[in-house]
Formats: structure tokens, sequence, C-alpha cells
């Protein structure tokens, strides 16, 4: 399932490298980006929330050059655990 979201770059990173529990197998360096974006509460309240969305390593640099500029990103959602949504 994809999503569009909307916010501000915050920054773009590469993520800790971390050893897989199971097997033992040390996982290749992911990279990410935080977004800034606004959360409307039950109550109507407006808040901001950090959200950190996977990227490729060669998309880092891109993402850096526009870190303080709103833009529109689809990601895709994935869980390995069951979701709700709820319409807005």
């Amino acid at each position: 399932m994809n999503i569009k979201l909307h916010g501000t770059v915050i920054t773009a990173f590469p993520k800790p490298q971390y050893k897989d529990k199971v097997t033992g197998e040390l996982k290749p360096i992911q990279h990410a980006m935080q977004l800034m974006v606004d959360k409307t509460l039950n109550n109507g309240a407006l808040t901001k929330e950090m959200v950190d969305i996977n990227i490729k390593e060669d998309e880092v640099k891109h993402y850096e050059s526009l870190i303080g500029k709103e833009i529109d990103i689809v990601a895709k959602l994935y869980s390995s655990s069951s979701i709700s949504l709820t319409k807005v």
C-alpha cells in the first residue's frame, strides 16, 4: 500500500548497521530521511510528528539538499503486524 506524505525535510542519514538476531548476519547499512508532518488529533488539535522514511543511498544527497523545505512524497507502507487505518 502506498501513502502520500506532506512535510518538511529535517535530515537524511545512514542508519546504524545491525546484526540479525536469528542468523547472526551483518545487515548492510540502510539510509533514511526524516520528515516533520502535521498530525490532527481526535479533538481537532494539530501537532507535529517526525516520520523516518527509508531511502536509497544514492538519494541521500538529494534529500540533504531539501533540508528545511516542504515536500510531498509517496511512500510504501509496510508492517510485520496488522495495522488499522481511519478515514480523515
